[in-house]
């Protein structure tokens, strides 16, 4: 069944009384896909999806769980460093975990995920998917990563959840907190990745990362000037800020081509004072030669 008639089906179904439907019918339906869900379940607001060897909480019921995959989420963010065992990621706008289920999964037991995101709701679907597949070594914070501890204001758009960005006015209240607050809270010395994406708030949670970024050894920082393109908002106007901020603090940028505008703005540098550029990956530096 085509993708577009399962989001149909779904609309129609995902309601009191009627959910039982999809929980029976989607397993069925994606029996044929390796990326299939094998079950699925509504429970506190939230659909539980269980793939192979992996789950997912979600606000609405999906088909196949590619999105939770190495060969989703390597090409966005492993263009210039891949997570290895034992590894130490930070990864700001976790939204509903789906890199968060791949960096828990590549740095395993004896690495360290910390998984931030400021929607509640969001937030909590996050937890339930780390609970579900047992990730000990991940913590996650419903935080606002910002320039000073503050309460700010972020949209409430459940349907478009992966663009709720930080508002003058309106929106849901939430606990903002520096980076370097949150990393000396839980005592994180040592960053081997710091994966970003915040909707233009990037251009705050840089003023609070003072300490945070001399113990960084790679970044991968999502910035929105695309949407500075499209809507005329200043605030997304970020990736020249988010280079010289890195510049200045001794890091090697490494530019990326794209012919997609949301990596085209991706900032990715390395510390060369905390990271061989061996242990970096090749093709990154091929690209632009």
């Amino acid at each position: 069944m085509q993708l577009s008639k399962v989001r149909k089906l779904a609309f129609q179904f995902d309601r009191p009384g009627w959910r039982w439907v999809l929980a029976s019918l989607m397993p069925i339906l994606a029996k044929s896909s390796p990326d299939g869900v094998l079950r699925l379940s509504y429970n506190n607001g939230g659909w539980e999806h269980h793939f192979e060897g992996v789950s997912s909480v979600e606000p609405t019921p999906r088909l196949r769980g590619y999105h939770l995959r190495e060969a989703a989420n390597l090409p966005v963010w492993g263009f210039l460093y891949t997570p290895k065992p034992g590894d130490t990621i930070v990864d700001v706008g976790a939204g509903l975990g789906d890199e968060t289920v791949y960096f828990a999964k590549q740095v395993g037991s004896s690495g360290r995920v910390v998984s931030i995101e400021a929607h509640p709701l969001i937030c909590g679907f996050l937890r339930r998917t780390v609970e579900l597949n047992d990730f000990r070594h991940a913590v996650v914070l419903n935080v606002a990563v910002t320039d000073k501890r503050q309460i700010v204001s972020i949209e409430n758009d459940l349907a478009h959840h992966l663009g709720n960005s930080i508002l003058q006015n309106g929106g849901i209240p939430v606990q903002g907190l520096t980076l370097d607050q949150i990393c000396d809270e839980h005592a994180l010395h040592h960053i081997d990745l710091l994966k970003m994406n915040i909707e233009g708030a990037e251009r705050l949670a840089i003023a609070g990362m003072s300490t945070t970024v001399r113990q960084t050894a790679v970044v991968a920082i999502s910035c929105h000037d695309f949407k500075w393109a499209r809507t005329g908002n200043e605030f997304f106007r970020t990736k020249a800020i988010v280079e010289e901020f890195f510049r200045d603090s001794g890091f090697i940028m490494v530019p990326r081509a794209s012919s997609r505008a949301e990596l085209a703005d991706q900032v990715n540098a390395y510390n060369p004072n905390l990271i061989n550029i061996d242990a970096l990956n090749r093709d990154a530096f091929q690209q632009h030669n």
